[in-house]
């Protein structure tokens, strides 16, 4: 009867299993009842009100796997396919005892999961946060190495310029001076030329007296009155031979003086040219070298600072998809402390207490229906 439930649950079954246990005893109570349709008029009814009657108690709500509504209307399935009431209620049981090991199986594997997880995405926020660190030191630096070519590329483009605008200068100066140089040397040239034109003239006129003076100097045949050229030549207060015009050696000597200037100044021009046009090489040499050291230093740092920018832009992309990242990774944290953030060990005691509670109450079945 009805009431032998009472002594059962009096014997410590869990609440959860009472309502279904007495409806378990009333379908066994109808299935012995006579008429196939009485049976089963009475098996639905009295079902669907047990189960409305435990809905109202309980609720629809899984307590920890265990859902006496379900576990109602499972019995009254089997036992409308055939299955006695002991039969169904045991398999029943010994289902219930298998999803309770199913489940801390799963939960098993969540916690691995859930560990596995949890310090993977840890670590790969760490190493995204550390990226993100290395990035804003690295573009930290590459601004101001940017800033420093740029400094640079200004300093050495006025060195360029400055050493344009010298080389500029001194070959204008170095042209006037050579234009210079040529007219003083066709003037030194033309005065030498001059000089030596002069002296020469001035020994081919003078060169009779010279003649003259070996003539008297030598004396020709007297006359027919017995007197010689030099007898009758006019007498002089001064003593000593006449050598001529004594004026024209003072002359010869004074052009042959220019002349020698004449000379020397071409000299020195030529010499002055020489040291003025080797200087000029020099410079222009040392100039057009250190313009070409400067301009290849300007290329590189130009070349470097283009590719230090270029740097600078592929850094922000990466900050931007690292911080990305680590909001993603913040996400997927906070959603599997939400899904894992469980008390493992409390759903392992509830578990453990369910199995002893079904396995308990299929034992004292047994000795019920036996």
């Amino acid at each position: 009867d009805l009431l032998g439930i009472d002594r059962v649950y009096d014997r410590g079954l869990p609440p959860i299993m009472y309502l279904p246990l007495k409806a378990l005893l009333f379908l066994n109570l109808v299935e012995q009842s006579p008429g196939a349709s009485l049976r089963h008029a009475a098996v639905g009814v009295t079902a669907e009100q047990i189960a409305e009657q435990i809905k109202n108690k309980l609720g629809e709500t899984e307590q920890n796997g265990l859902s006496a509504l379900s576990m109602v209307l499972s019995l009254k399935a089997r036992v409308q396919t055939g299955s006695s009431p002991l039969t169904a209620t045991t398999n029943m049981i010994d289902g219930l005892v298998a999803d309770l090991a199913n489940q801390s199986k799963a939960d098993v594997d969540l916690q691995g999961f859930c560990s596995s997880e949890k310090d993977k995405s840890t670590r790969e926020k760490k190493k995204q946060e550390l990226n993100l660190e290395q990035l804003d030191a690295e573009e930290e630096a590459k601004t101001e190495l940017s800033k420093n070519l740029f400094a640079a590329l200004v300093t050495l483009k006025k060195d360029i310029a400055k050493n344009g605008a010298a080389l500029s200068e001194a070959t204008g100066l170095r042209k006037k001076e050579k234009e210079s140089y040529e007219i003083a040397l066709a003037d030194a040239k033309e005065n030498q030329e001059a000089c030596e034109y002069a002296v020469d003239k001035l020994k081919e006129f003078y060169g009779a007296s010279f003649v003259q003076q070996d003539a008297l100097a030598v004396g020709p045949a007297t006359d027919s009155s017995g007197e010689s050229i030099a007898d009758k030549a006019p007498k002089f207060a001064y003593t000593g031979d006449y050598k001529g015009d004594s004026g024209n050696t003072g002359v010869i000597k004074a052009i042959e003086e220019l002349g020698k200037d004449a000379t020397a100044d071409v000299t020195e021009l030529k010499s002055d040219e020489s040291k003025a046009e080797a200087d000029f090489k020099k410079f222009k040499e040392e100039t057009e070298k250190d313009i070409k050291e400067k301009s290849k230093v300007a290329d590189d740092k130009t070349k470097e600072r283009a590719e230090t920018e270029e740097r600078l832009v592929e850094i922000h992309d990466e900050k931007l998809q690292a911080m990305e990242d680590i909001k993603n990774l913040d996400i997927r944290i906070a959603h599997l402390n939400a899904k894992c953030d469980l008390d493992w060990a409390e759903r392992k005691l509830t578990r453990d207490q369910q199995t002893e509670q079904l396995n308990e109450l299929k034992k004292s079945l047994s000795q019920l229906m036996g």
